[in-house]
């Protein structure tokens, strides 16, 4: 019998960061002005193969139909493009994200797409810089299928979740549009056509 024995070299995959929420049902009307936007966060981020929570990450939310304001951002937290659709947090830790995402008022929402109502969401993605790991896209394409993912790029991975809210309609009362001024001619007809039209909304 002949045995032999050689070494085998598993090498670290960086695995995408788990992002997940504890907020109930939110619903606002399409109309909300400002005073009534909706406010929420209980949202809680984890990387098993981060070094440390101290490890960098970036945070971007984005919405379909309004727009996303961050408030009370501490020191060290940069916001950019507050109040739109698309927000990003940068210069943030595991540990400074989820002191601040995880405060229940922290994203406030507001709807922007004129009358429209229905399903919405608050995406909330977290990338992970790159730590910690090899990328999974240097095993690809000859892992396809066998559990290895790349979720962002050649250098990081990412992981989100969405926030559900529902926009509801609210019944707007009809509008009449009619010409400012026409001219006619007595004891005769006169038909509206045109830019005459009188529309009714």
């Amino acid at each position: 019998t002949a045995t032999t024995s050689f070494a085998i070299t598993v090498p670290a995959v960086n695995d995408a960061p788990e992002v997940s929420h504890t907020n109930g049902a939110l619903t606002i009307e399409e109309d909300a002005i400002p005073a009534n936007a909706i406010t929420f966060g209980k949202i809680s981020v984890s990387d098993v193969d981060a070094v440390a929570a101290t490890a960098p990450v970036t945070v971007p939310l984005d919405a379909n139909h309004g727009n996303i304001t961050l408030l009370s951002v501490p020191g060290g937290l940069t916001v950019t493009n507050n109040g739109t659709d698309t927000v990003t947090i940068t210069g943030g830790t595991l540990d400074t994200i989820n002191a601040y995402l995880g405060g229940a008022a922290i994203i406030q929402y507001l709807p922007d797409d004129a009358n429209y109502s229905g399903s919405e969401r608050v995406r909330v993605t977290v990338n992970d810089q790159g730590n910690n790991g090899q990328d999974p896209s240097d095993f690809l394409p000859g892992f396809n299928g066998q559990g290895v993912v790349d979720t962002a790029n050649a250098t990081s991975e990412e992981g989100s979740v969405d926030i559900p809210i529902t926009i509801t309609p609210v019944n707007a009362a009809p509008s009449i549009t009619s010409p400012a001024k026409v001219d006619g001619f007595e004891d005769q007809h006169f038909t509206f056509t045109g830019g005459n039209k009188i529309r009714l909304t």
